[in-house]
């Protein structure tokens, strides 16, 4: 396979640089700026804000500020992506391209020892759970706009537009963990939390625009139905110490149809003029990391709880119950002296045949195994390279996800070289 040279060529610098690796401060950098499990102190602290910003969008994770400073902090990625795929995944032939994956700029002012206010400007595809736009084209929108109400005490608050907590998006990879096209939901809400429970205990709950389905049958919004009827709960522990610790938690959400790329996906739930859904359904999320010197391991599962409607989201002519899971090792050491992290994982899904998420040029697959690399070039500058390998569904699987439209898989596959230039400010 024409990927084989490349990869091994790859593989050879990490194991040769290796015998460099010490674990030291600048082995830890390459992580804590990369969208990582660990927080990038071990302070108590920024452990705790790390968990009230679990799922916040920042270059640099929790940028500590004093009363009256207001940071600016971005990020600009661009991608250049060779996509092999096979004659049946898709029936494309590969395709070689170059693009600006995302430029993002935040904005976090501390009014006072209580009040912290975020702000994420995007420029991507822009499809933030908004239920009257189906636009992906790329845009500057607002991702994130909210409030924070902590003292460094037990207690916590966030009012506005925020990623909540469910599920996770702890990743070193470049590609985007299954279990998210399930897990990221983008609403207007308001939290409450609790940290410091228990030695390491942590909780909380949102409630959010949400949970839109109608009456069975009918093709327009029940207008009692539409209201901040949804629902989340996030229960954790967490230990972290000098040289290892790990997180652990457990979500769940009253409507998986409000993960956006659920939402993307189903027409009828997105589009005012579409078939209303018939049914709520609740999904659980769960997560568990561990690191320890150089090593960070991680795995995640989302899951319906119960099955789809069949009018809402089949397959194979019954109700779905789609489900998501990854595992990723990572690994950090020393090459030529700058940092870098090595990385690999497998992911997996069930039941999500033909189900395209935001952005994405072929289906959610049926399972992917990935390496990925990642190097500190110079202070604020990554070089990053990820093989994915993608194999569809049988051709016997068939989803149908609200749009009346039958989708097979192809029992094909693709392989996809990414090569990313990221760069924080």
């Amino acid at each position: 396979m024409k990927f084989k040279v490349l990869f091994s060529a790859m593989l050879a610098l990490g194991l040769v640089s290796s015998a460099a690796m010490a674990d030291t401060a600048a082995a830890k950098v390459a992580n804590s700026t990369a969208v990582s499990a660990q927080p990038a102190q071990y302070g108590t602290d920024a452990i705790w804000n790390s968990v009230i910003d679990r799922t916040a969008d920042n270059a640099y994770g929790e940028v500590a500020l004093y009363a009256g400073q207001t940071e600016v902090t971005g990020q600009v990625i661009t991608d250049f992506r060779y996509r092999d795929y096979s004659t049946t995944y898709g029936n494309s032939p590969s395709l070689a391209q170059f693009s600006l994956y995302s430029a993002e700029l935040y904005v976090d002012s501390q009014f006072n020892s209580w009040i912290r206010a975020h702000i994420a400007v995007t420029y991507g595809s822009d499809f933030t759970g908004n239920a009257s736009s189906l636009n992906t084209t790329p845009s500057v929108f607002f991702d994130e706009a909210y409030v924070t109400l902590y003292n460094g005490g037990d207690f916590y608050a966030k009012v506005g537009r925020q990623y909540l907590n469910f599920g996770s998006t702890a990743h070193q990879s470049i590609s985007t963990p299954l279990p998210q096209v399930l897990s990221s939901v983008n609403a207007v809400a308001v939290t409450a939390g609790a940290v410091k429970i228990a030695d390491g205990l942590y909780a909380d709950a949102s409630v959010f625009n949400g949970g839109q389905y109608g009456t069975p049958g009918s093709t327009t919004y029940n207008n009692s139905k539409f209201q901040a009827n949804g629902v989340s709960v996030d229960l954790g522990y967490t230990q972290q110490m000098a040289n290892q610790g790990y997180n652990v938690y457990v979500d769940y959400i009253n409507n998986l149809t409000n993960a956006m790329n659920v939402e993307y996906a189903a027409t009828r739930i997105s589009n005012t003029s579409g078939i209303v859904p018939n049914k709520m359904v609740g999904g659980v999320a769960v997560h568990a990391d561990y690191h320890t010197g150089p090593f960070t391991v991680m795995g995640d599962y989302v899951s319906a709880l119960t099955k789809f409607d069949p009018a809402d989201w089949s397959y194979n002519g019954a109700g779905a119950r789609p489900a998501a899971y990854s595992a990723e090792a990572d690994y950090n050491f020393i090459t030529l002296n700058h940092p870098s992290t090595a990385t690999l994982g497998y992911a997996g899904s069930s039941q999500m045949a033909g189900v395209y998420s935001i952005g994405a040029a072929m289906p959610t697959p049926q399972s992917r195994l990935l390496a990925a690399y990642s190097y500190y070039l110079m202070s604020h500058v990554y070089l990053e390279a990820e093989y994915d390998h993608d194999q569809d569904y049988g051709t016997n699987d068939t989803s149908d996800i609200g749009n009346g439209m039958a989708n097979s898989g192809t029992n094909g596959d693709d392989n996809t070289l990414t090569l990313r230039l990221k760069v924080l400010f």
